[in-house]
């Protein structure tokens, strides 16, 4: 509900309802100039008018807020008052409170009559809206007369009608058509007729011959030879920067370059997708640049090379700094420090930190700059390595900055300072140990031969690691590399390597393959490797003390009371090859702590027994005679070479004194297969039983020929010459009669389908013992 306090007043206007509105007399009158008015200010005004209206009237307030304010204001003094009586005396306090009461009951009579008045506001808030639309049209009358009057005073005093163009209405009214119209409405608005392509054809090849004489006459840079004319323009193709098509607007030597199109080369195809790497707005801002230094250079072709050339180097740049970042940040980590660039200017980069530090020929590292040429901007970017490489080696590395491969540059980098490592390392190889290691692969590979013969598996292969610089050693034979090539490693990695030292560390290495050599050679043989078998008295031994540290002890699984211990030495003129030396040893099992005998089937009561072995008889073993038995095939001579009284003749060749290289015989078994351990751990195997039996017959008094091999050494036998003759229960003429008629007899072995071993007696009598 809204009530009013006071009369409309009517403000904002400058005029009352009834005057004229500021409507100023004629010319000469004396009165004030009015502003004019257009149909814009009367719009304005009239949108004014109804904001106006539609506000509630000057002077009045909702009759809710008005009590709100008298609540709030009566509570305010209440709470004033409840702080302040109690300071003061008795006749204060009764004379405050009579005041507050007085006041508090006027401003309730007064909200009183108020309301009590406001049950009739309705009808006066109608009397005021009306009003207020009377006043509303009043306005609108004063404004439409005081437009009215400045129409007629100044508008209308100068507007005359034109003359009337009755020729041309006569013509067109009469013919339809108008013939008089201005040339100038032709040239502007209908187009001109299509040049035929005959005559394009012929402007096309005359531009193209004044491109030609503008080239000729031209100072033209080298790196824009690369140019094509065509349809009217020139393009020059730079590889990896850009290209460029220009043209002339005719044959003046005066009329500027113009420039059609400009292409940049530079791109990334591992960033963007293969997009383009520069904004349509950028080549928008490049090609006015470029276009405004052909119109004011006096060389215009080498300002136009020099502006997009140096914006392709730092586009290049910029490429390689974000590929240096994304390897950093993706895979290589701290092993690929950035440590310059310079926007537009260079990139420097380092790698293999760890080995400069320790490194003489790399005391300030090894880096890899790419920066501008700044004696001759023209050149395109260069690549500078320090230490420095060979020039056939570095100029292999531009291939990636020429495809803008930063990581391709970096693996030829590297490679190259591997291989240069390695073949450093070779030649100290080659001097120390004799031997010419192979470099080979990519990524670079040094192969040693340790053994000879020797499988590519068993080689010693030096690498070195891409990210550090430092050397790889392994044998990839094994799965787990001995502790050994750890030591080779960490000697070769070390700022001053003994070679001294790293020979001697070859040479376990080969004694610890020709180990496993053995190892592999008794896998399909009666026997295997034992190191943990101890013998008593070692040191004391006259043979066991001569054999080296190099050796292998092994056991026969038939035969407990035996084993072979196989030493391996270097030969002297070719430490490359091995020679093996072969001990049988017969044993017996002993306490190391009681060192008592032991029977060899015995076994002590205790949970975990520790039984030693004591050699009881050592056999050294020749290999040549074990090897090669009296039915052993000996290699034939040659049908070419003579023999005389069946002695072998020299040929013809030799007897002239020529010098001739013997054939490498074919191998005819694996290099890691050891032939003579083989032979002898068979042969032990199988004569070992014999020489057990022919030891016990002579024991018990048994005359026989020992073990030999029969009917070309297809098997062994014991020939017994005469029997035991004190047997007790066999009469002594019995025995006698057993020899008269026995011619031979042998004892031989053979083994059944099952596989288990029969002894069988053989006794061939001369004549029937039935006579």
């Amino acid at each position: 509900m809204m009530m009013s306090m006071s009369p409309m007043v009517r403000q904002g206007y400058g005029h009352g309802p009834g005057s004229s509105g500021g409507v100023s007399p004629g010319p000469g009158g004396g009165g004030i100039p009015v502003t004019p008015i257009t149909p814009m200010i009367m719009q304005q005004h009239h949108q004014q008018q109804q904001i106006v209206a539609t506000q509630p009237p000057g002077g009045s307030v909702s009759l809710a807020l008005l009590i709100d304010f008298i609540v709030q204001k009566t509570y305010n003094e209440l709470t004033v008052m409840a702080d302040l009586l109690p300071r003061k005396t008795d006749m204060e306090r009764k004379h405050d409170i009579f005041s507050f009461s007085s006041r508090t009951r006027l401003l309730a009579t007064r909200l009183l009559a108020l309301v009590k008045w406001a049950s009739s506001a309705a009808k006066v808030d109608k009397s005021v809206h009306i009003m207020s639309f009377l006043e509303k049209q009043s306005m609108l009358f004063t404004d439409t007369a005081d437009v009215l009057a400045k129409i007629a005073r100044e508008t209308l005093v100068h507007a005359r009608l034109p003359n009337f163009h009755v020729p041309a209405a006569v013509e067109v009214l009469t013919t339809g058509t108008y013939n008089r119209l201005p040339t100038c409405i032709r040239e502007r608005i209908v187009p001109p007729d299509p040049i035929t392509g005959i005559e394009k054809k012929n402007t096309l090849n005359k531009l193209n011959q004044v491109i030609q004489h503008r080239l000729v006459s031209a100072i033209l840079p080298v790196q824009m030879r690369n140019l094509k004319i065509e349809h009217g323009r020139v393009t020059f193709h730079v590889e990896n920067e850009f290209e460029v098509s220009l043209t002339v607007l005719g044959d003046s030597p005066n009329i500027p370059w113009k420039i059609i199109e400009i292409e940049i080369l530079v791109e990334d195809k591992d960033i963007g997708d293969g997009m383009s790497l520069v904004h349509p707005l950028q080549v928008s801002f490049l090609h006015q640049l470029a276009q405004g230094r052909l119109e004011t250079s006096l060389s215009p072709l080498r300002e136009l090379y020099e502006t997009l050339h140096t914006f392709a180097q730092s586009l290049q740049l910029e490429v390689l700094y974000t590929q240096a970042l994304k390897l950093c940040r993706e895979r290589l980590g701290d092993y690929l420090i950035i440590e310059e660039y310079s926007i537009g200017q260079s990139l420097v980069l380092g790698y293999w930190n760890e080995l400069s530090s320790h490194d003489p020929k790399a005391e300030l590292g090894y880096r890899i700059s790419v920066s501008v040429d700044c004696s001759d901007i023209a050149q395109p970017l260069g690549v500078t390595h320090q230490p420095l490489l060979p020039v056939e080696e570095a100029v292999q590395t531009i291939e990636g900055l020429r495809t803008n491969q930063l990581e391709k540059m970096l693996i030829q980098t590297v490679y190259l300072r591997s291989k240069s490592r390695l073949v450093e390392l070779s030649k100290e190889i080659e001097i120390y140990l004799g031997v010419k290691p192979v470099i080979s692969g990519s990524p670079a590979v040094l192969n040693i031969s340790i053994l000879m013969p020797c499988l590519p598996s068993e080689q010693l292969v030096v690498t070195v690691n891409i990210h550090t610089g430092g050397f790889l050693v392994n044998v990839p034979q094994f799965e787990t590399s001995p502790p050994i090539v750890k030591d080779i490693a960490h000697m070769l990695n070390s700022p001053t390597p003994e070679m001294t030292k790293f020979k001697s560390l070859i040479s376990q290495l080969r004694y610890w393959i020709t180990e496993r050599r053995c190892e592999k050679t008794l896998q399909h043989l009666p026997a295997s490797a034992a190191d943990g078998i101890t013998l008593l008295k070692w040191e004391e031994n006259p043979i066991l003390s001569k054999i080296g540290p190099h050796r292998l002890t092994i056991k026969f699984q038939k035969h407990p009371y035996a084993i072979l211990i196989v030493e391996f030495l270097e030969k002297e003129e070719c430490m490359r090859e091995m020679e093996y030396f072969f001990h049988l040893i017969m044993v017996k099992k002993a306490s190391a702590d009681e060192n008592e005998e032991l029977s060899l089937g015995s076994s002590s009561g205790s949970a975990a027994p520790k039984f030693y072995l004591r050699p009881v008889n050592i056999l050294p073993l020749d290999t040549f005679a074990a090897t090669h038995g009296p039915f052993t095939a000996i290699d034939e001579p040659e049908s070419n070479d003579l023999t005389i009284g069946g002695k072998r003749k020299l040929s013809a060749s030799i007897s002239l004194g020529a010098e001739i290289s013997p054939e490498p015989k074919k191998q005819k078994n694996p290099p890691y297969f050891i032939p003579e351990l083989a032979h002898i751990v068979a042969m032990c195997d199988e004569r070992l039983p014999f020489a057990l039996l022919a030891h016990e017959l002579s024991s018990r008094g048994v005359i026989h020929g020992g073990c030999i091999a029969e009917a070309n050494g297809t098997c062994l036998s014991i020939p017994i010459f005469r029997f035991l003759t004190n047997s007790s229960g066999i009469p002594e003429r019995l025995i006698r009669k057993l020899h008269l008629r026995l011619e031979s007899a042998f004892i031989r072995s053979q083994v059944q389908i099952k596989g288990f071993k029969t002894w069988n007696l053989e006794l061939k009598f001369g004549n029937s013992g039935l006579e």
